[in-house]
């Protein structure tokens, strides 16, 4: 609802790349709080979710409703919750919801350049063996200032990676081959 009421413009590229069939998951690059409701607004007719850092559920409206939407919370420093989050995610794949993954692990500080890809991040898609939809989120370049708020964003759908395509590749291979798509639309200027 705020993001359908704020006059944000945002522009779909490639949405025909998106799979017929639910239950994939999405790799997204990550520098802004509203990178998952934009996912989610623009993605309406698929059961979107997400897996999330422990901080995110903190907040009173995530936390408390999230989880009733098949989002996954992840602590980072407990390996036994870690590992239990993954096998809901991948549980959640193939029942059918299309998982956001940020693969940095956190938002960049810049809009236009990606940090490095958490390569545990793509055993989700590889224990899954379902596709891998990597959306880049572009924003206009711009001056910074604590006012100013994002009013345009591109959503960049790539062609889907099926798991037969990367199902003999190490988790690190596949992270490299996403990062190299995401990152190559971050710095082309779209109209």
């Amino acid at each position: 609802i705020p993001i359908h009421f704020s006059g944000m413009r945002i522009k779909i590229v490639g949405k025909e790349n998106l799979p017929q069939d639910t239950g994939f998951t999405i790799y997204a690059n990550h520098s802004s709080w509203i990178d998952l409701p934009i996912i989610m607004y623009k993605l309406y007719n698929y059961p979107v979710a997400a897996l999330g850092k422990e901080k995110a559920f903190q907040i009173f409206a995530i936390g408390r409703f999230a989880p009733k939407f098949g989002c996954v919370m992840i602590h980072r420093q407990n390996p036994r919750q870690s590992a239990e989050a993954i096998k809901q995610v991948v549980s959640n794949v193939k029942n059918g919801f299309s998982m956001v993954i940020f693969p940095e692990g956190t938002r960049s500080p810049n809009a236009n350049s990606t940090l490095d890809f958490k390569h545990g991040a793509f055993k989700i898609a590889l224990r899954s063996e379902r596709p891998i939809v990597p959306i880049t989120i572009v924003r206009p370049v711009k001056k910074k200032s604590k006012l100013s708020l994002v009013k345009r964003v591109t959503l960049v759908i790539h062609k889907p990676l099926l798991y037969d395509d990367f199902k003999t590749m190490k988790s690190i291979e596949l992270s490299q081959q996403v990062k190299e798509i995401i990152d190559g639309s971050l710095n082309k200027t779209l109209k």
